[in-house]
């Protein structure tokens, strides 16, 4: 796909998204789109540069918005995009990092405008309510599936924190990161918080990280003893 490339190379890149509330009631679906998407397609069509430079720190006179700028370098021009984080747009945890979610949304925009999509990016969001509830409305073909066990007596086993941590590794092998990792997670895995995800759903999507990165087949139901 060619940046600002045809309409279904664009759809391709869309992704109806349900938005719940903290109960679990749904409020919306939106037509969405993910920065780890976005800077997959662009990587396969050719990325001479992607830059960022803070263009204000978050500090206490200014209500701590950060605000950051992205220059995106292609074949076919320089593309731009400016992203802003503060304590009332982002989650609780993530308030330590408002620079890096405010890189994020600076890079995703610049993104959106080099391919051509007009739908936000779900880290663009700034309800940090609803943007912890994004799930997908329908599983990608690629996705792990968080199906019932078989035997309906074994209990839901959660992921261990040494899986989480393979996770986020091989994602940042992939060039995504800090928040656009999280949300790329619970969008693979149609969840709400990473803590719903299962040891076998995150095993096998360990396995198609390490392959996609090269790494062969790999095996994540061991990733808390083999990949400390």
């Amino acid at each position: 796909m060619k940046p600002n490339g045809n309409g279904k190379a664009k759809e391709s890149l869309i992704r109806k998204v349900v938005i719940r509330d903290e109960d679990g009631h749904l409020v919306e679906v939106k037509n969405l789109t993910l920065y780890a998407d976005l800077l997959t397609a662009m990587h396969q069509n050719g990325i001479k540069a992607l830059q960022t430079n803070v263009v204000q720190l978050p500090l206490p006179d200014n209500g701590q918005l950060a605000v950051v700028k992205a220059v995106l370098k292609t074949g076919i021009g320089v593309f731009t995009g400016l992203g802003d984080a503060s304590p009332q747009s982002v989650e609780a945890e993530l308030v330590p990092h408002l620079i890096r979610v405010a890189e994020t949304r600076a890079k995703a925009r610049a993104l959106r405008d080099a391919l051509g999509v007009g739908v936000v990016a779900v880290e663009e969001l700034t309800d940090g309510a609803s943007l912890e509830a994004l799930t997908k409305s329908e599983a990608a073909k690629e996705s792990p599936q968080q199906s019932a066990p078989a035997d309906p007596s074994k209990e839901f086993v959660p992921m261990t924190d040494k899986q989480r941590q393979m996770l986020f590794r091989q994602l940042a092998k992939k060039g995504i990161e800090g928040e656009a990792a999280k949300q790329h997670l619970l969008t693979a895995f149609g969840v709400n918080d990473l803590r719903k995800v299962s040891r076998k759903a995150a095993s096998d999507y360990i396995d198609k990280l390490m392959k996609e990165n090269g790494q062969g087949q790999g095996n994540g139901s061991h990733a808390e003893a083999s990949h400390a």
